[in-house]
């Protein structure tokens, strides 16, 4: 996740934490929501149709304007402050297990460079003590041959050159 990805999440979770303190502020004390099938039940309907009074149609009319401030997440079904504080802490806890994953990720991604720059600068060490050694063998085979032309050994034989090894 890259660097807006992650002030979004930030900007989604102050937005949050906002909108729980305006909650808080406004505290609506309804009883939670119910699910839409208990609502409606047959037994609870009224078979004569009735007109509303002239105090219920004024009733309707009239804006709420401590509610024209709050933030609406998921529209018209949200209206108590049960509901409302557990849709943000859901959003919440959202919001930030994603933060928490992207951090992870970053720090395996660093851990995992910092390990491949370690290994590539001992493969380096290895190579330089590698072409080191190998001119070292070079420099006491030379050695080896001078000491048997000194010897007056011109022939290469397996004890000989053990011998001349270990007078080295």
């Amino acid at each position: 996740m890259d660097i807006s990805g992650q002030v979004q999440h930030l900007h989604e979770m102050i937005n949050l934490g906002h909108g729980v303190l305006l909650e808080a502020q406004n505290l609506n004390l309804k009883q939670p929501l119910q699910s839409n099938a208990s609502l409606f039940t047959f037994s609870d309907m009224d078979v004569t149709p009735s007109s509303p009074s002239g105090g219920d149609v004024s009733m309707l009319d009239e804006k709420d304007d401590d509610a024209a401030g709050l933030v609406t997440l998921t529209g018209d079904e949200i209206q108590d402050s049960f509901t409302k504080l557990a849709a943000l802490k859901s959003a919440y806890i959202r919001h930030s297990s994603e933060l928490l994953e992207s951090l992870q990720q970053k720090k395996e991604d660093i851990a995992s460079e910092a390990l491949l720059a370690r290994r590539d600068g001992l493969r380096k060490d290895v190579s330089d003590r590698n072409v080191v050694l190998k001119g070292l063998i070079d420099r006491l085979r030379n050695l080896q041959v001078a000491l048997r032309i000194l010897h007056g050994r011109d022939s290469v034989d397996p004890a000989a050159s053990s011998v001349a090894m270990e007078e080295i």
